[in-house]
């Protein structure tokens, strides 16, 4: 014990009596431990020590009572060495809280390495993943079980951070989702009043509200629709493919385009003989999707659309470039999610669901290709469907958080 008052720098438990230990220094005997009342007579201080003679220096003992009230564990480990010392320091104070010394209890041990690993496991639960095993403690055997439970640590990281993301997508998907479906719900209620005010009896108004309602339930039957459309895709994520020509299917498609483009400019620019192999009903669902995008962002009147096939060695693409107000760069990020709209009060007077891009970027992904957008404000949109000529595995992706 080194007892600052005397100057000691070094003290030692010597027996004395079978029933006392006394502690002395360089300046002499300094005190007295009563080792059965656990009391030590310091210069005519008792102090109470926590520590009983005799107790063992292991798990259930001294050092693991001491680190349950806070005091110092001390473990030092020889290098090079496979022994090691473990104890306590135990701080000793006067009567008025002064500092006046320490004592050591320590005992050598033969260190094994499974004790760090044990050590460890014991701090490892679900909010504490981080941590890892020592590895490289030059036992071979004992190398290779903490480098496997460390890739077990790591797989299970992965699986608990992949469920909170998960969950807290669902979350963002049910409050969305809710907030879409009660909005047609809101204002068909609302028309539902005018009308029980009286309106009924006004033909004009009476037509007025009815055409809202209908229009409103049919915003509401789409959302219901995509929303089932979805979950099926990813659920049941299966495709008819069959070989056959993308610039044949877009001739097909060309009337009704331009049906739904309205008094808007479309032109068409398309390569001969490109052949893939696709499921003909999900990318029609696509190239509706995105048309039905650039007609809600364009002017009726000075709409421009251009609708673009095009091949190389390896893919075929579809770009729709439109003239549009364009999107942020801040907003292209989640252009894909679920319910995402970069203006949707303009979505919404065109009575989409939210879900259309959301579907086309499921659906293409199916195929093994990809989706991708450029944009600028105030100049339109490009949007770029990538299929591969030979099918390929899709790519694993998690599934989107919420949508367009």
């Amino acid at each position: 014990m080194g007892d600052k008052k005397k100057g000691d720098k070094l003290s030692y438990f010597v027996h004395c009596l079978p029933r006392f230990h006394e502690l002395i220094g360089k300046s002499g005997a300094v005190g007295v431990y009563d080792r059965e009342k656990c009391l030590i007579h310091l210069n005519g201080t008792k102090v109470i020590l926590p520590v009983k003679a005799g107790d063992p220096i292991n798990k259930k003992g001294i050092v693991y009572q001491a680190m349950a009230e806070g005091r110092r564990v001390i473990r030092r480990f020889g290098r090079g060495s496979q022994q090691s010392h473990i104890g306590v320091s135990i701080p000793l104070k006067d009567g008025e809280g002064n500092a006046i010394g320490a004592i050591v209890a320590s005992q050598p041990i033969r260190y094994d390495p499974i004790f760090d690993i044990v050590d460890t496991a014991e701090q490892i639960d679900a909010r504490n993943l981080a941590r890892r095993f020592p590895a490289r403690q030059g036992q071979m055997e004992i190398d290779r079980l903490a480098e496997s439970f460390n890739k077990m640590l790591e797989r299970l990281e992965a699986s608990f951070t992949l469920e909170r993301e998960t969950k807290e997508q669902m979350r963002r998907f049910i409050a969305d989702a809710s907030h879409e479906l009660r909005t047609p719900l809101t204002s068909i209620s609302g028309f539902l009043e005018v009308l029980l005010r009286g309106a009924a009896n006004d033909p004009e108004q009476l037509y007025q509200a009815l055409r809202s309602m209908y229009d409103e339930a049919e915003r509401l039957k789409k959302l219901v629709d995509d929303l089932l459309y979805l979950t099926k895709l990813e659920q049941e994520p299966q495709a008819e493919f069959k070989e056959g020509y993308l610039d044949v299917l877009l001739r097909e498609m060309e009337p009704q385009l331009r049906i739904l483009a309205g008094n808007r400019k479309l032109d068409f620019e398309i390569q001969e003989q490109v052949k893939c192999s696709f499921d003909k009903d999900r990318i029609k669902q696509v190239i509706l999707n995105i048309f039905h995008n650039a007609i809600q962002f364009t002017d009726p009147e000075k709409g421009q659309i251009r609708i673009t096939l095009s091949r190389n060695d390896n893919d075929a693409r579809i770009a729709f470039q439109d003239n549009g107000p364009g999107i942020s760069n801040k907003h292209l990020p989640n252009i894909f999610n679920r319910f995402y709209r970069s203006d949707s009060s303009r979505t919404r007077k065109k009575g989409g669901s939210g879900l259309g891009l959301t579907i086309a970027k499921s659906i293409v992904d199916l195929h093994g290709g990809s989706i991708t957008v450029t944009s600028k404000k105030g100049e339109g949109s490009t949007f770029y469907v990538r299929l591969p000529l030979k099918p390929k595995p899709p790519a694993q992706e998690a599934p989107p958080a919420s949508a367009n």
